[in-house]
């Protein structure tokens, strides 16, 4: 199976009511949908959306995890 093509999109999601956390209020989310397509025709989808203050990793570095 090989890969023909795959594909990042970025989104931020607004939350309707800040979340208050012990590491500070958080007002939307970053994420990063995943789409990968085969030769064969076959798709997968995944998502990268690291919460700020409670991951090993931030937005910024999942994204040059994507790219990479």
């Amino acid at each position: 199976m090989k890969i023909r093509a795959a594909r990042v999109t970025c989104f931020r999601l607004p939350l309707v009511t800040p979340l208050a956390t012990a590491h500070g209020s958080i007002a939307a989310r970053d994420g990063a949908l995943l789409e990968i397509a085969t030769r064969e025709g076959l798709r997968g989808f995944g998502e990268a959306m690291p919460l700020p203050g409670f991951g090993l990793e931030t937005f910024e570095q999942s994204q040059r995890a994507l790219a990479a």
